[in-house]
């Protein structure tokens, strides 16, 4: 099973869920994100990015990227950004996605298999669902977990530890699969073991500082990898 990083010292409990996370893991959100970031910031008059010096902002939260991007903390101003943002998000962005190769039959694969699956992310509830649906990712799954609009449970931390309370599954009973460092950050926080997804938005560096267990170069490697800890 080619995946980075040994297994942690102490033997990992048979999972018997996995929490997912949207962008950057189950889909590519490039186009659809960086240009609502670039809308927002063109309205409110301010430099923008190329599209790829935006990547960085695909994962972490809303609000945190544009304090970043707009040199603020003027709360009414990060504000009137993220209704910019949502302004052709709602409309138009929340199409401009694809399913990574090889994730629907990975989920196919571990439902099957007996494993419970939920999507734990940091984009909003509502949009979620709705992507999730659009691609046939919703009927694989058991629940979604995201935050409001108003951005409670922002903290992806926060937000896993609700995902865990209303799953009723012991923490150490989840794998929990990600592409940025706050994925990783909220396993460990919250004692689950975390897989890198490498194909997403974080980079390697990241994941292992941020505490991965395990680093998987694609769906098939999180299959392999969740098979063989529930066997």
């Amino acid at each position: 099973m080619n995946v980075h990083l040994p297994p942690p010292a102490d033997r990992t409990p048979r999972p018997r869920a996995i929490f997912f996370d949207l962008d950057g893991t189950l889909i590519d959100p490039f186009e659809g994100i960086t240009s609502c970031y670039q809308y927002a910031l063109d309205a409110l008059g301010a430099p923008v990015p190329d599209a790829r010096r935006l990547a960085c902002c695909i994962g972490p939260p809303l609000r945190r990227n544009f304090e970043r991007l707009l040199k603020t903390s003027d709360r009414a101003l990060v504000e009137r950004a993220v209704v910019l943002y949502r302004e052709r998000y709602g409309e138009i962005g929340w199409r401009q996605n694809v399913v990574y190769p090889g994730v629907l039959e990975m989920l196919d694969r571990l439902r099957g298999s007996g494993l419970h699956l939920y999507l734990t992310t940091a984009k909003p509830e509502p949009y979620a669902t709705r992507i999730a649906t659009h691609h046939g990712i919703a009927e694989r799954l058991d629940g979604v977990f995201g935050p409001d609009l108003d951005g409670h449970l922002d903290d992806k931390a926060r937000l896993v530890a609700k995902a865990i309370g209303a799953t009723s599954v012991a923490a150490r009973a989840v794998l929990l699969v990600g592409d940025r460092e706050q994925d990783m950050r909220a396993a460990r926080e919250n004692g689950l073991p975390g897989a890198g997804a490498r194909w997403g938005y974080g980079s390697q560096q990241e994941l292992t500082d941020a505490g991965a267990s395990w680093l998987c170069d694609s769906p098939a490697q999180v299959l392999a990898l969740a098979l063989h800890l529930a066997s």
